[in-house]
């Protein structure tokens, strides 16, 4: 009887307290809800724990920012971000350099001179990915992949072996410093879980760089 009662008086002090945290998938919402709600923690009897919470105060997060959320979390360190931010644009290049180096039996119906190759196809593809994620993010990223096939033209003009080996090497140092950051932070990269986490990574520094001109992916 002195537990039960114990239990119904928690219940009536829980007021007053504010948590933030995540709503267990046992209440109903999923488990990586943001929630800002008034709540109390306590360890009663035997070890259990009573959780209150105001279903008024409960913000579902998007999918985009589940997404943005989860690879930040192994994306701490101050040098790791460094390094990110120097090395995701320079890997988002290469391959799309790389890309570019395959030529598909087909033309540009606005440019007749220029053969399609996998490049623009991909790049089209990764578009639609991130409009389903986010309208400013998609048209971002829009821009700089744009902004990397006009480079990838020139550079080809100039020297058609220049692309690909520029590119390869690019690769390759731009991975071993993406490794040297997480050894760093001491987390595995986020692709290792997901493989999409390939093109979070852009759409994270692209949502850091909206952020600080104020615009709201």
């Amino acid at each position: 009887m002195r537990a039960a009662s114990s239990d119904h008086g928690l219940q009536d002090r829980c007021t007053g307290f504010t948590a933030a945290g995540t709503v267990p998938e046992s209440h109903g919402v999923p488990s990586s809800s943001s929630v800002a709600a008034h709540a109390i923690e306590e360890t009663i009897g035997r070890g259990r724990r009573y959780i209150f919470i105001d279903p008024k105060n409960i913000k579902i997060m998007s999918r985009f920012q589940q997404l943005l959320a989860e690879y930040s979390e192994s994306h701490q360190h101050p040098t790791n971000k460094r390094l990110h931010w120097l090395n995701v644009p320079l890997i988002y290049f290469s391959v799309v350099g790389l890309l570019w180096t395959i030529e598909l039996p087909a033309s540009l119906p606005f440019f007749a001179a220029m053969p399609l190759n996998a490049a623009m196809v991909v790049v089209l593809l990764v578009f639609v990915y991130y409009l389903n994620l986010s309208f400013a993010i998609s048209i971002g990223m829009l821009i700089y992949s744009a902004a990397c096939l006009v480079v990838c033209h020139y550079v080809a003009q100039i020297n058609a072996m220049a692309l690909p080996v520029a590119s390869i090497i690019i690769f390759v140092v731009s991975w071993a410093g993406q490794f040297v950051g997480h050894r760093i932070e001491g987390r595995k990269p986020s692709f290792f879980k997901d493989v999409q986490f390939f093109l979070i990574g852009p759409a994270w520094m692209m949502d850091a760089i909206y952020r600080a001109v104020g615009i709201k992916a």
